[in-house]
């Protein structure tokens, strides 16, 4: 997986947006998170996920959670979904002790970017075949 600024050949899945924040995440960090996930959606116009690739977050601090928390209210009001992997273990502890995993659902965290593509490409996949029942 690649920047496709910088790669404009790479593979891309249509309604997923990969998003690496190499930031801890925390209260001097927490506006530009949220500009970042504003961004995608005024340029990406058909996202239905947004993968946030967690390894380059070292730090997360209550003002990184309470980002995390409206970005994911912010994001369902709009139908998107918000998903999360290669989440450290210290950063991965805060989540679940501040009761966010529990909040946003333990199936929207993954353990690598891969497992996280091909369940957004199965969930996709069965999405777009219930549209086309409703279509007849």
């Amino acid at each position: 997986f690649r920047d496709i600024n910088r790669f404009p050949d790479s593979v891309t899945y249509p309604g997923l947006s990969i998003f690496r924040f190499d930031a801890p995440l925390f209260f001097a960090s927490r506006q530009y998170f949220e500009k970042k996930i504003r961004t995608i959606l005024s340029v990406q116009k058909d996202v239905k996920s947004i993968l946030v690739v967690c390894s380059g977050i070292s730090f997360v601090d209550s003002s990184g959670i309470h980002c995390l928390e409206e970005v994911s209210v912010y994001l369902t009001q709009r139908g998107v979904q918000l998903l999360f992997t290669l989440i450290n273990g210290p950063v991965r502890s805060r989540l679940k002790k501040s009761g966010f995993v529990k909040k946003l659902g333990q199936e929207n965290f993954f353990w690598n970017i891969h497992e996280a593509v091909a369940q957004f490409k199965k969930n996709s996949y069965f999405s777009d075949l219930s549209s086309m029942e409703e279509g007849n």
